[in-house]
């Protein structure tokens, strides 16, 4: 009789309800799961762009600071850019034509400019306004304005006074140029060599 209560009880159980088309399809947890996954993905994905924003600075605080030094003499030109190079960490670009001097401080940022105060056509003074409307101008960030030395020739140094209350003068020099002199003009903007390097 037992056998047989026990065969009845099975027959007679409810049958489990087959899963509607809605159930079978809907989302289950483990489908969630790389929706989770997603988010670390995409933070580690932004690390290489990081680390080369981090090595474009690096490459240029490497660069060695630069001075233009625009002169009609070329004489001086060489004797600035042999003192620049000798003894202090900078470099110096040259040129006799102010017209191709604004075009260089276009193109490349600068410490320093050594500009001849009597150039023919374009004076020294003339350029450096011109250059500084152009970096306070530019864009999409204006551009920082460095300071300027002043170069006249022998016999014209009263050209030089007039500029001596603007701050943006760092030195006024007359040729024949003295070395001493010319690097006096470039402390605190162009580091000095080590002895023996």
């Amino acid at each position: 009789m037992a056998r047989r209560r026990r065969k009845s009880s099975r027959k007679n159980a409810p049958a489990q309800p087959t899963p509607t088309a809605e159930e079978s399809s809907a989302p289950s947890a483990i489908s969630e799961a790389p929706v989770i996954v997603a988010a670390p993905e995409t933070a580690i994905s932004q690390v290489p762009l990081e680390r080369k924003s981090a090595k474009a600075v690096l490459t240029s605080a490497a660069e060695p600071p630069r001075v233009l030094a625009v002169f009609p003499d070329t004489s001086v030109l060489r004797l600035i850019r042999e003192c620049i190079g000798a003894f202090t960490e900078g470099i110096a670009d040259t040129t006799p034509d102010a017209g191709f001097g604004f075009e260089m401080a276009m193109q490349r940022d600068y410490q320093m400019f050594f500009l001849g105060i009597d150039m023919p056509v374009l004076g020294g003074e003339r350029l450096y306004d011109f250059i500084t409307k152009a970096y306070i101008n530019a864009r999409p960030l204006p551009r920082k304005v460095p300071g300027v030395v002043f170069i006249a020739n022998s016999g014209k140094g009263d050209l030089l006074h007039a500029l001596k209350r603007d701050a943006r003068v760092k030195g006024l020099l007359t040729c024949p140029l003295e070395i001493a002199r010319l690097l006096r003009t470039t402390e605190g903007t162009l580091p000095a060599r080590e002895v023996g390097r």
